[in-house]
C-alpha cells in the first residue's frame, strides 16, 4: 500500500474488519505500509484492508480476499546429530 500527502499518513491494517497488531514471528507491519504474516496458515485467510490516516481525514483500501491452502506434501524432517543406538524412536500417530 503506498499513501501519499502532508502530514505523512498513518496506517492500520484490519482483517475481517477487525484491527491487527503485531505478532512476534507471526504477524508483522500492523501499523505500516506493509503487512507480512510468516508461514500462513488456513487460520490466516480473511478479508484484508488498511486505513490510512493523516490530517486530512482517513481512507480505507479496496479489500483484499487472501486464500490459504492446505500443503498437501509431506512434511521434510532434518535430524542434526545421530541417535545414540539404545534410544527407542517414537512413532508417528
Amino acid at each position: 500500500m503506498t499513501a501519499t500527502g502532508g502530514p505523512a499518513p498513518a496506517y492500520q491494517w484490519l482483517k475481517n474488519k477487525t484491527i491487527l497488531t503485531d505478532l512476534p514471528g507471526k504477524i508483522s507491519g500492523s501499523t505500516s505500509n506493509v503487512l507480512s504474516i510468516n508461514r500462513a496458515t488456513t487460520n490466516d485467510a480473511g478479508t484484508y484492508s488498511v486505513l490510512v490516516t493523516n490530517a486530512s481525514g482517513p481512507t480505507n483500501s479496496t479489500a483484499a480476499i487472501l486464500t490459504v491452502a492446505k500443503d498437501k506434501t509431506a512434511p521434510t524432517v532434518s535430524i542434526s546429530t545421530p541417535l545414540p543406538a539404545r534410544a527407542p524412536i517414537a512413532r508417528a500417530q
